[in-house]
């Protein structure tokens, strides 16, 4: 094949591959959904692309691959790539995409394979799926069929900063780099990796302590949306969340104090009205902080006072000077 045959076919399947690719990406980001992946793990949003003409070619013809048929040998034509933060997130990840139906998946490239088989070297690392589809689909009027490939990529913030970086110019070099460049560079990816160990403890840590606090504001929601008109802003509850996150009661807590004074739901729904505070389920715990330790819910209040004050006055207690 010529390179005029070759990109004259490629010229022709290129809608085939864009509408390929973005199958991909919303198949994976839907069964993320459907496996209780939060959308806080893409750091970066999901992304698929078509390769270039001028880097097909290359790889093609020019970087001594020894390809039999380069046009149905060359696997990333189209590619999908996702940035998340850890490399335990990425781990769980990819058994995500391994559970879609559709999906033939053959991983191209392991790091964690790379590690164990190479555990004194530092390069480049990612995780790379081979993907086919098992059923021939329609996308937008245009038949995918089965038999060709999309690279998929799934790798962390600091893996993908790594990439950019290094790409063109150590794995791809138009020029020999020097031997203190490659130096430097697997220095870098060492302290990648310790920074991922790092960055993965940390996140161990918060999702557990938040964790805990989505059950309470759960259990708050599902036990008092008949009797409350929530309308959850998350960004809001996780800030108070944050401020009060050493003084959050266990929600049998809040229940029994609440059946104590049945009279705060009525003041909550007279106030919701006006005040979006009050339509959110993180209010009943403040009812719960401010009953039981006035001066400290007032100390770390992230608002002003005048939103705080109404919630004083239904517990008949006054502010406090601090």
């Amino acid at each position: 094949m010529t390179e005029k045959e070759f990109l004259d076919k490629y010229h022709i399947d290129v809608p085939i591959y864009e509408q390929y690719g973005n199958y991909i990406k919303d198949e994976i980001v839907r069964k993320a959904k459907e496996e209780n992946i939060p959308d806080s793990w893409f750091i970066i949003e999901p992304t698929s692309r078509v390769k270039d003409e001028k880097s097909l070619l290359e790889k093609a013809f020019y970087r001594g691959k020894g390809y039999a048929d380069p046009y149905n040998d060359i696997t990333d034509k189209v590619g999908v790539r996702f940035v998340l933060l850890t490399t335990n997130q990425v781990t769980s990840f990819t058994k995500v995409i391994e559970k879609i139906e559709n999906f033939i998946c053959r991983k191209d490239r392991d790091y964690e394979r790379e590690q164990e088989q190479n555990p004194t070297i530092f390069i480049y690392q990612s995780m790379h799926y081979i993907i086919s589809l098992k059923n021939v689909i329609k996308c937008n009027g245009i038949t995918i069929p089965t038999g060709i490939y999309c690279e998929v990529q799934i790798r962390t913030l600091l893996q993908h900063a790594y990439s950019e970086l290094t790409h063109d110019t150590i794995y791809k070099p138009k020029t020999v780099a020097e031997p203190r460049t490659h130096r430097l560079v697997a220095r870098s990816m060492a302290l990648i990796e310790t920074t991922d160990v790092i960055f993965s403890e940390v996140s161990t840590l918060v999702g557990v302590e938040k964790n805990r606090n989505e059950i309470v504001i759960n259990s708050i929601e599902r036990e008092y949306s008949n009797k409350i008109k929530f309308e959850k802003e998350d960004k809001m509850c996780n800030l108070i969340l944050d401020f009060y996150r050493d003084n959050i009661p266990t929600f049998n807590q809040i229940y029994d104090f609440i059946n104590e004074k049945p009279y705060i739901i009525v003041k909550i729904n007279e106030r919701s009205e006006s005040k979006l505070l009050f339509r959110q389920p993180v209010i009943l715990l403040l009812y719960y902080i401010i009953d039981r330790n006035q001066y400290l819910c007032l100390k770390k209040w992230p608002f002003t006072v005048e939103e705080i004050e109404p919630i004083y006055t239904d517990l008949g207690i006054s502010i406090p000077n601090l």
